[in-house]
């Protein structure tokens, strides 16, 4: 996530969308995942979610400089 937040405070929003996609995967894989844990089906979602509403953002964020900071 803190790769995520560097890239989109650089500009580079390919970069910051390919480590989202990449937490997601590795996420995934875990046996905890695997499993069923709500825990990480809830943290899939937000990342889902994050990806999501970045992406619809990002001709926003190129026009007006990053307009969204991630916290």
């Amino acid at each position: 996530m803190v790769q995520a937040k560097t890239s989109a405070e650089r500009g580079d929003l390919t970069f910051e969308v390919s480590v989202l996609k990449n937490c997601r995967r590795n996420l995934s894989e875990t046996v905890s995942a695997r499993a069923g844990d709500r825990l990480c089906a809830a943290l899939d979602a937000e990342l889902k979610k994050s990806r999501s509403e970045w992406r619809a953002d990002k001709c926003t964020r190129l026009r007006g400089g990053l307009t969204y900071c991630l916290g």
